[in-house]
């Protein structure tokens, strides 16, 4: 059994277990101490010092998160003299810190931000002194000189946890801060892009290549043939920045969503995932057939990052590793040939937007071998990039009312032509209320004429669902059709298809 110490917190007493920390025993007795650099099990060197409290019988304050409690310790966490030191703490670190937060990324979501409004800091006495940014400003991993806090977190996230060892402190006195290890850029590091730090950054010193302009310039543009391909974490959690809970958040309404936005096309990536193993499979029997000539046993991937690890920390492997693109890269060589064929469009004008998680991924897209089926321009964006991108086309509240929605039909390769319908997906919505009254909205290929969406409204039939289906509403997906607001343009032309 734990031996439980007792401790004065704020004039009560507490019973906690011995060696708990000042933190942890505020926490027990329901008392917030502000934290920044702190992260439980990982970084509890307390180089912030804003978790200082006072203890009684001493003059210095002490951090929280590093400082374990004794027996009948008294310990004030909110005197003036905490506050204090707290206040000229966070001021200080503001003074090193570019706080243009209306044109940050993690406005709102930062916890410096936070700290400073709740300690009231509107100014600060100190002079700033922000140092000279540097670094590639293309890379998918950008590090901004001008907001890092030095709170060590993105060390020991990839010291501890993901053994790649990028990041350290250089330099001494006020001019320390973090930096790469060993080389002089981040590009030119064994950084796997794995996104670790970028997670574990409290402010925004750490983030990926904004690519939402690039998206948007596609939509816009009447030559362009948009084709989103969606990777399965995406499909689960896309509907988190909106506050949708995941009955809500059906691939119905993400593949609506894209649609109203001006994509052309949605592809689920678990297609070229397939594509993938099996040609890792053939590549695997071909190696078999010459045992002699290969090395074994054979590594596979569809993680650009498991394979920029390997190739920066294992070397020795690298004549191991499958040589087949990942399912991203094979669906972009397929989107460029095969899908461009069927439409009969020139594969220069296909835009393959990869909507993915990861950032890795993003570095694979800008890789020139890999972009060999001219997909310079395919490229990657992240969940909450994507979300930033439908809250800018598509306005949740009013636009996109997919309670009117009984049925969407999902795009899939080879949905382009009547002859090819068979191959259409039919998705239920996963709706709260469900009744036959509703009207329904199908999406298809602009090749498909009256005579073919009249067959795809007996298909509907045909399930077994009794639809009304008189006053259905077909939305050709048209591919010289832009924008958020195509939707009422199309709906107009198909009036008649009533």
């Amino acid at each position: 059994m734990v031996k439980q110490v007792r401790v004065f917190i704020d004039g009560h007493h507490y019973y906690v277990p011995e060696r708990s920390t000042i933190l942890d025993a505020a926490k027990m007795a329901g008392i917030k101490i502000p934290t920044l650099c702190y992260y439980k099990g990982l970084n509890e060197i307390g180089a912030c010092r804003v978790c200082v409290v006072e203890v009684d019988g001493y003059d210095r304050l002490f951090t929280a998160c590093n400082n374990t409690v004794d027996e009948d310790m008294v310990i004030w966490t909110n005197s003036k003299k905490v506050r204090e030191a707290r206040r000229t703490n966070v001021q200080l670190i503001l003074s090193q810190h570019n706080g243009n937060c209306t044109m940050c990324t993690r406005s709102g979501n930062c916890s410096l931000q936070k700290i400073a409004n709740d300690l009231n800091i509107q100014t600060t006495p100190f002079k700033k002194d922000l140092p000279k940014q540097k670094g590639n400003p293309n890379f998918p991993l950008i590090r901004d000189y001008q907001k890092c806090i030095k709170c060590m977190r993105c060390i020991q996230v990839c010291d501890k946890i993901q053994a790649s060892h990028i990041w350290d402190v250089v330099n001494t006195g006020s001019r320390t801060t973090v930096d790469v290890k060993d080389v002089y850029s981040l590009e030119d590091s064994k950084c796997a892009l794995c996104g670790q730090c970028i997670t574990h950054c409290p402010v925004n010193a750490l983030h990926e290549r904004d690519d939402t302009d690039r998206v948007l310039d596609a939509l816009n543009d009447p030559q362009k043939i948009v084709v989103a391909q969606i990777a399965p974490s995406i499909r689960t959690a896309w509907g988190e920045p909106f506050g949708l809970s995941p009955e809500k958040a059906t691939i119905e309404r993400l593949a609506e969503a894209l649609h109203l936005m001006g994509f052309n096309f949605i592809m689920d990536t678990d297609f070229s995932a397939d594509l993938t193993i099996m040609e890792e499979a053939s590549e695997f029997l071909e190696k078999l057939q010459h045992p002699k000539d290969n090395k074994f046993p054979m590594f596979t991937s569809c993680c650009p990052g498991w394979v920029r690890f390997c190739k920066a920390h294992y070397p020795e492997f690298v004549d191991q590793l499958s040589t087949s693109k990942s399912p991203q890269g094979m669906f972009g060589a397929i989107a460029k040939s095969y899908y461009a064929k069927a439409l009969e469009v020139d594969p220069h004008n296909i835009y393959v937007v990869s909507i993915m998680p990861c950032l890795a991924k993003k570095h694979e897209c800008d890789i020139p071998i890999l972009n060999d089926a001219c997909m310079e321009d395919a490229i990657n964006t992240g969940l909450d990039k994507f979300g930033e991108i439908v809250e800018i086309s598509v306005p949740f509240n009013t636009r996109m009312d997919t309670s009117k929605f009984e049925f969407v039909i999902y795009d899939t390769p080879g949905s382009n032509s009547a002859s090819n319908r068979k191959h259409f997906t039919l998705l239920q919505a996963s709706l709260d209320d469900q009744t036959n009254a509703l009207p329904v909205i199908i999406t298809t290929p602009d090749t498909m004429d009256s005579t073919d969406n009249n067959d795809l409204l007996k298909l509907i039939e045909e399930t077994g669902t009794a639809l009304d289906t008189t006053n259905a509403i077909i939305v050709v997906n048209k591919a010289d059709e832009k924008g958020p607001n195509a939707l009422n343009d199309k709906k107009e032309k198909c009036e008649s298809l009533k």
